[in-house]
């Protein structure tokens, strides 16, 4: 539950340093994902 509660507020910092929505934040993270394993499977 602690973590749960650290991480909540790692994003809300992310979020109000950044200026960006969680959405916003979960499509960048969504692309970074699907472009690691883009490479991933190229090498």
């Amino acid at each position: 539950m602690a973590a749960m509660l650290r991480a909540k507020q790692t994003w809300t910092q992310i979020i109000a340093a950044t200026g960006c929505s969680r959405s916003t934040l979960k499509r960048i993270a969504d692309q970074l994902k699907a472009e690691s394993v883009m490479e991933g499977q190229a090498t």
